[in-house]
């Protein structure tokens, strides 16, 4: 039977199958490996008993891709999401998580949220300048209102998708909007740092529709 790893907690790994979710452990010869199982993976299994819910992974089958930090495989998408507002958009930071981009050979899209702050135009502006004439996938949102969701749910289809970006950005926000079957924990910005605080403490894979899956992960 072959899955695809949607969490890990704990010691336990998360198999998504036709037949349904199952809880694993790991055999004893794959803790060995030096490039550790990570979410994203597709495994074999080897179920306990023919009415179990729990199994074994007992192979990971070939990456396509793989991301050391945060350590997920399988991904052919990156959504860089950044803040227009609170926290300030922080322009070095972005360019650093395109050449992350680039050099593990993902297609990025810039997605810019908090769309229904005040005074942003000059920010938009800026942005369009630097970044349309280089051919980027860019799109404003806002999780809180919903402009610009039904867009973002459209860049997904048919990939596997992971979000990146600082905390309090609204990654957890956008992904609560695209589904309901999975709601990540929000935060509030900061006063004083002028920051969030990291919501996401593990990746996961979450399915949006057919063929279609996005990762949150943390930071």
């Amino acid at each position: 039977m072959k899955g695809q790893i949607f969490k890990i907690h704990s010691d336990f790994y998360y198999v998504d199958t036709v037949q349904g979710t199952y809880e694993c452990k790991i055999r004893e010869v794959l803790k060995k490996r030096k490039d550790a199982i990570v979410v994203g993976d597709f495994v074999e299994l080897e179920q306990l008993n023919e009415n179990s819910k729990q199994a074994f992974v007992s192979k990971v089958l070939p990456r396509k891709s793989f991301i050391p930090r945060p350590k997920v495989a399988n991904v052919n998408q990156v959504i860089i999401v950044c803040a227009l507002k609170e926290p300030e958009l922080d322009f070095e930071q972005l360019n650093r998580y395109l050449s992350f981009c680039e050099y593990y050979n993902l297609h990025p899209v810039l997605c810019f949220n908090k769309n229904d702050l005040e005074g942003e135009e000059e920010i938009i502006a800026k942005i369009k300048k630097i970044y349309e004439p280089l051919n980027y996938d860019i799109i404003f949102t806002s999780a809180l209102e919903g402009n610009g969701i039904q867009d973002f749910k459209a860049l997904l289809k048919d990939r596997t998708t992971v979000l990146c970006g600082s905390s309090g950005v609204g990654k957890s926000s956008i992904t609560n909007a695209l589904q309901e079957n999975v709601q990540m924990e929000t935060g509030e910005i900061s006063k004083k740092l002028k920051r969030g605080k990291h919501t996401t403490r593990h990746s996961q894979v979450i399915p949006v529709g057919h063929d279609t899956y996005l990762m949150d992960t943390p930071g």
